[in-house]
């Protein structure tokens, strides 16, 4: 059986297709991502505005296409943080099924931490006896506390490098020197404030590893494995950061160092950033931040990366919804 999984972000939409052969074994087959913003001002204007809407119906009716050539059997569509806040969600999840047929259910930002470390346990075989699950969206992060491989507590809070950007334009380049750290100050203070409830949850505990999840913590870790990289001259390892990073290494001290060098960070080193994607430069150094000071509450010292995502977890509660006879379904599609 062939299950797809479209994940509306606030900052892209990411598509993949599993075939699912038992209910402990599933493949993925076709992934694809079109990181067209379809969150973009929707945290200061409290929209998905017309150009955003057209871009999602463009994206959607492309992957309809992908279905077909793949011989999908059902697909899973869902929609995160921009169409939470959107006060038009429903318009445009009305407009985009009269004119795909997907019909897109907007999950809770509950139901989003939940998954996302449903996905980081199933495919994680080892875990320290403490450790954080922390996923930076475009419009909110999920933080799971792990210990043993139980969940203690999990959480979504509306804080995301996009929705931030909106929120503290003046962090980024070329913003006069001290307008920018008035509003660098500005962005921890809501920051902090908004993470009161991880703060009194923690209450001094450490959880010293921290695994992370989608686009921000994976831009951080190949920027500083690559600097690595290149201070040692490891070529082959260069070469293997640039092709797949799914999982990258680095401390705490090392994150404070880069977020310390992003706060005053110019364009031009933005745009020469080795590891940084082009389209993520305006939301690199609000990212950092709120990354730093996510493990900082949780008294972190080593960061790593996953491959994992909210998708697999989907999927992965999908399965287990399907009935014996489903697994029996042709795998041979082509």
């Amino acid at each position: 059986m062939r299950l797809a999984v479209i994940d509306m972000g606030t900052n892209s939409i990411r598509y993949s297709i599993y075939e699912v052969l038992s209910p402990r074994s599933h493949e993925l087959v076709y992934k694809h991502k079109d990181m067209i913003r379809p969150g973009r001002g929707v945290f200061s204007t409290g929209v998905i505005d017309k150009e955003s809407l057209a871009g999602l119906v463009k994206s959607f009716s492309k992957w309809k296409k992908v279905s077909e050539k793949y011989s999908v059997d059902k697909t899973i569509t869902i929609a995160t943080s921009a169409l939470r806040t959107a006060r038009n969600s429903e318009d445009v999840v009305e407009q985009i099924y009269r004119e795909t047929d997907y019909k897109i259910q907007v999950i809770s930002g509950a139901e989003e931490a939940r998954l996302i470390a449903k996905g980081i346990l199933q495919n994680t075989k080892t875990l320290p006896a403490r450790s954080a699950f922390v996923d930076i969206g475009g419009g909110s992060t999920e933080i799971s506390l792990v210990a043993d491989r139980e969940i203690l507590w999990s959480h979504s809070f509306p804080l995301g490098s996009q929705r931030l950007k909106q929120m503290f334009p003046k962090v980024n380049p070329p913003s006069e020197p001290e307008d920018r750290e008035s509003e660098i100050k500005n962005l921890r203070a809501k920051i902090r404030a908004k993470l009161t409830g991880l703060s009194k949850h923690v209450d001094g505990e450490a959880y010293p590893h921290l695994i992370g999840t989608a686009g921000t913590i994976k831009a951080i870790g190949r920027i500083l494995n690559l600097r690595e990289a290149r201070m040692n001259s490891s070529s082959d390892y260069i070469k293997e950061l640039t092709v797949s990073s799914d999982s990258m290494e680095f401390t705490f001290s090392e994150l404070r160092e880069l977020s310390k060098q992003l706060e005053t960070a110019s364009r031009a080193t933005l745009s020469f950033l080795e590891g940084l994607e082009a389209k993520r430069r305006d939301m690199i150094i609000p990212g950092t931040i709120l990354l730093e000071e996510i493990a900082a509450i949780l008294h972190t010292k080593t960061l790593q990366t996953s491959f994992c995502s909210l998708r697999d977890g989907i999927i992965l509660s999908q399965i287990e919804t399907l009935d014996p006879e489903d697994f029996s379904l042709s795998s041979s599609k082509s």
